[in-house]
């Protein structure tokens, strides 16, 4: 993961993952409800700013979100609203103050299909790193079982997903290579991050 922010050029049509941590390192989601909250600022924002959210998982400190833009400004529009009004909400909540999230979001892209592939697996694997006794399958807030079929959601941009695993074996065959050769697929996602000068 890059160490500073990376702003890209937003080009439509194509694949970005976007990426942020809590302030030196704090968790940004205490419960379930901090969860679902994040989920419903971000999933309600996705039809008016025309971004198709691929593929996401909620870590106790980060979260890591697959996006599609599709109109000029969208994922910059998006995440710069869901950063305030999350922040915002929690504060309140947890009767604290102050900034939430270490600086500015970050992304990497575009990306292609291929790289798009890899992403969304590199983001339904990182549950492996919490572990716990449930398997990262199993793990409630990451998009996989949509990815599956096990969940239905409005929002979920299925055919999106289909056009990067056209089949569940598809879906099925590439994770399961993910995950054993999880330690490269570390470093070809680390290597799609290539700092820019910040807008």
């Amino acid at each position: 993961m890059p160490s500073r922010n990376v702003v890209k050029n937003y080009r439509n049509g194509a694949f970005f993952h976007a990426y942020n941590r809590g302030a030196n390192g704090q968790a940004i989601f205490l419960d379930d409800h901090d969860r679902n909250w994040f989920m419903y600022e971000l999933t309600s924002r996705l039809p008016a700013l025309d971004v198709a959210l691929v593929a996401f998982a909620l870590m106790p400190n980060h979260f890591h979100l697959v996006l599609k833009q599709l109109r000029d400004g969208g994922i910059t529009r998006l995440m710069h609203a869901l950063s305030g009004t999350y922040t915002r909400r929690f504060n309140t909540r947890h009767n604290r103050y102050g900034s939430l999230f270490q600086g500015k979001f970050k992304a990497s892209g575009p990306h292609g299909k291929e790289a798009a592939r890899k992403v969304t697996a590199y983001t339904h694997l990182n549950p492996i790193d919490l572990r716990a006794a449930e398997p990262w399958e199993r793990f409630e807030y990451s998009s996989h079982r949509l990815f599956t079929g096990e969940r239905v959601e409005t929002w979920f941009a299925k055919p999106i997903a289909s056009d990067l695993f056209p089949t569940d074996d598809s879906y099925a065959k590439f994770m399961r290579q993910s995950e054993r050769r999880r330690k490269q697929l570390e470093r070809d996602v680390s290597a799609l991050w290539t700092p820019l000068p910040v807008r």
